[in-house]
């Protein structure tokens, strides 16, 4: 069985979920009838597990975007403290007496060039998951779309999301997410939910196979896939039984 609990959850500010309904549906008490027919037999028990696990990382993949967007949110905002701070305090004077504004301006000047969360999200919203992968590929901190882990300043658990600017330092010398790194950040998000609910669709498909019950029918199959390969699109999944 799957351990289940009802907890608070919500989705990035950025992410729109819409549900399109079909003319057809399916009977979805007959079709978990059988499902759970199946579901009795021993020959269930290595889908049902993996399927549990697939569902848990889903999960977990959707908790990291929705911390990557609370610390970037959360570290431009301590940044913009920050400059505002450096900007009303005196500036410092040469031996001369005259001030020095050089490095005031500098910080200014970064802040201004720096893109917000929702900004850059919808840049990359004009993009396919393919664009997004391989924008991720090119980028010399990816390694692999399979090792993505938060950054150290992010702590995310199926029940907790925590917020650590005091060890930012090591990212920036402002204490805040360089543009190139802040990007890199959310594309590995991104990638990780698609790839992890592709892994979830695939196992959706083969308990269908298994239990001979249409979860995700063949027509859906193409549907899903057609959509997933427009831009902005996260993810796609039949919802219910067949549904």
């Amino acid at each position: 069985c799957w351990n289940s609990e009802h907890e608070a959850f919500s989705l990035p500010s950025t992410v729109q979920m819409l549900l399109a309904d079909v003319t057809g549906g399916s009977n979805t008490v007959a079709l978990v009838r059988r499902v759970l027919a199946w579901r009795a037999t021993p020959a269930s028990a290595t889908l049902w597990q993996q399927q549990g696990q697939l569902n848990l990382a889903a999960e977990r993949s959707l908790a990291a975007l929705l911390a990557v967007e609370r610390q970037q949110q959360h570290c431009a905002s301590c940044a913009s403290r920050q400059t505002t701070e450096t900007t009303s305090s005196p500036a410092p004077t040469s031996s001369a007496g005259t001030e020095r504004t050089e490095g005031t301006e500098g910080i200014k000047e970064e802040e201004e060039e720096e893109e917000d969360f929702a900004t850059m999200a919808a840049r990359l919203a004009t993009l396919t998951y393919t664009q997004w992968k391989e924008r991720l590929l090119e980028s010399t901190s990816y390694s692999s779309a399979s090792s993505i882990t938060p950054s150290p300043s992010i702590s995310t658990t199926t029940t907790t999301t925590t917020l650590e600017c005091d060890h930012l330092h090591h990212l920036h010398p402002h204490h805040h997410l360089h543009h190139h790194q802040r990007e890199v950040d959310l594309l590995r998000a991104v990638v990780e939910v698609r790839e992890c609910f592709a892994a979830v669709r695939a196992g959706l498909r083969a308990i269908s196979a298994a239990s001979a019950v249409e979860i995700e029918p063949t027509g859906q199959t193409a549907l899903l896939d057609a959509t997933e390969a427009l831009p902005g699109v996260l993810l796609c999944g039949v919802p219910g039984a067949g549904g």
